[in-house]
């Protein structure tokens, strides 16, 4: 039960304080979202510190998606006007950006970006846009 109390408070947190329409992009509907990740860690580069990855989350659903991740503590902050959800676990942190997949790039994405290198990935995902945060 706790489950579902989490996951409409984070969904109601994340539509109510993005840009509307949020599962809107200026290109068609977001089919799914990518988490462009640095590492984070006191530990230096034993820890991963500095690094970038990404995370996929197919599908719409944002929210199942981020907490999907194994974590043990998530944050959601602001930064330059973008979402950003902090992962947290023992060593340090994943400083993610969130990123939308529209539904006119998600079959290029799965079906040619899927397949090239992890940088040429990268930086296909680097240009994708940013889910933006409201001005208050």
């Amino acid at each position: 039960m706790a489950w579902v109390f989490i996951n409409e408070d984070l969904k109601y947190i994340i539509e109510d304080n993005t840009v509307k329409p949020w599962r809107e992009v200026k290109r068609g509907e977001v089919k799914q979202w990518v988490l462009l990740s640095k590492r984070s860690s006191h530990y230096g580069a034993i820890g991963n510190n500095g690094k970038i990855g990404y995370f996929d989350i197919k599908g719409e659903n944002l929210v199942n998606g981020i907490l999907s991740v194994e974590t043990d503590r998530i944050i959601l902050k602001e930064k330059d006007s973008k979402l950003v959800v902090e992962f947290y676990d023992h060593d340090g942190a994943h400083i993610s950006e969130v990123k939308s997949i529209s539904k006119s790039r998600a079959n290029y994405y799965n079906e040619v970006v899927e397949y090239e290198s992890f940088d040429l990935k990268l930086d296909y995902i680097q240009k994708l846009p940013s889910l933006k945060v409201k001005k208050k």
